[in-house]
């Protein structure tokens, strides 16, 4: 593992208690009751609550649904692990030899451990320099499309459920199913996080939905495709 001051100068951060950015590198599978879970909870939090109000108050003339597909584009996965793999975290992590730890959720656990030594301020100021220093465009709500979609269509909410789990504790595959009640036709998606796994089977259904311009008309029965 490369030397602690090495890793504090490429953060841009000095810990006072050197102690916690430790067991935020330290994973349970090479270091047993690790609170590295713990600090990737926290900083997950502590990252959606930083990028909503410094993107809030930087777009004053932007409505909810831009801010949030925006924010959604910086706290996406491929986002994280592009900034993680610049900070080359993974080469400081303590792990297991069989385990393979995802980059974005050591990211979190050392933006955890940052708010626990410094605060706020330093937490938004990292989150700043190293994450909404990247440029992004917003991301397309699938989730929001499709329950626009069939509230106006079929007077209904789309559903979603979990078919299976698939992986390690570490590196688990949620494989979620959207549906909307009175359709045959299923979205599936898969990705490491539920809500990611339900964007994308979001996404898949609404491929798969007929045209409004071969529907039927208001007044007539659904049809159960």
């Amino acid at each position: 593992m490369q030397t602690l001051d090495a890793i504090q100068r490429r953060l841009g951060y000095r810990f006072r208690r050197v102690r916690l950015l430790e067991q935020a590198l330290s994973h349970p599978s090479a270091v047993p009751n690790s609170p590295f879970e713990r600090y990737e909870f926290l900083g997950d939090a502590v990252l959606d609550a930083v990028v909503a109000i410094l993107l809030f108050k930087r777009h004053p003339d932007r409505n909810e649904a831009y801010l949030t597909n925006l924010k959604s584009a910086y706290v996406t996965r491929s986002m994280l692990e592009a900034v993680a793999a610049r900070l080359r975290l993974t080469e400081t992590c303590v792990c297991g030899q069989t385990t393979s730890v995802r980059p974005d959720d050591l990211l979190e656990a050392v933006i955890g451990a940052i708010f626990l030594d410094g605060g706020w301020k330093h937490a938004g100021a990292f989150i700043c320099r190293h994450i909404l220093s990247r440029r992004a465009r917003p991301l397309v709500d699938h989730k929001t499309l499709l329950y626009t979609a069939a509230r106006r269509r079929y007077g209904t909410d789309p559903q979603y459920t979990v078919a299976r789990v698939t992986g390690p504790h570490h590196i688990r595959t949620f494989h979620v199913e959207a549906r909307i009640p009175g359709l045959r036709r299923v979205g599936r998606g898969a990705d490491s996080t539920r809500k990611a796994a339900e964007l994308r089977a979001a996404r898949d259904l609404l491929r798969k939905l007929p045209s409004r311009s071969g529907g039927r008309n208001r007044g007539t029965k659904k049809t159960v495709l």
